[in-house]
């Protein structure tokens, strides 16, 4: 998988954004704020995705990850078929809005700040 970054301001929110690779058969995204033990789910429609957040006062860590399957909490989307080794969750640091780029499955990630 490889993953690049944009940064750009909106504004007081700030967005989560991408594309998926064709091949690849993910029909949700995921984005699960550790502190705060929440998870939030957008649907993948022609391989795009996004989330509109609030703009973060400081860093904030995120996981980012996708699933075939609509899951309602964290701990069952760690449960799930889709969560091999290949397809754990992503930590992303969100400041601004980012742009993410999924090509592969992979355990991998090449991030790119431009």
């Amino acid at each position: 998988m490889l993953l690049f970054f944009t940064a750009k301001v909106f504004g007081q929110n700030c967005m989560v954004f991408g594309t998926i690779a064709p091949h690849l058969t993910y029909k949700y995204a995921y984005l699960y704020n550790p502190d705060l033990k929440k998870l939030i789910s957008t649907t993948i429609t022609d391989h795009e995705f996004n989330f509109k957040l609030d703009k973060p006062e400081k860093l904030k860590i995120m996981m980012l990850s996708f699933n075939t399957y609509l899951m309602t909490n964290y701990q069952e989307l760690m449960d799930s078929d889709d969560y091999g080794y290949s397809n754990r969750p992503k930590m992303i640091a969100l400041e601004d809005t980012v742009e993410v780029t999924l090509l592969e499955k992979t355990k991998n990630a090449l991030v790119r700040v431009k």
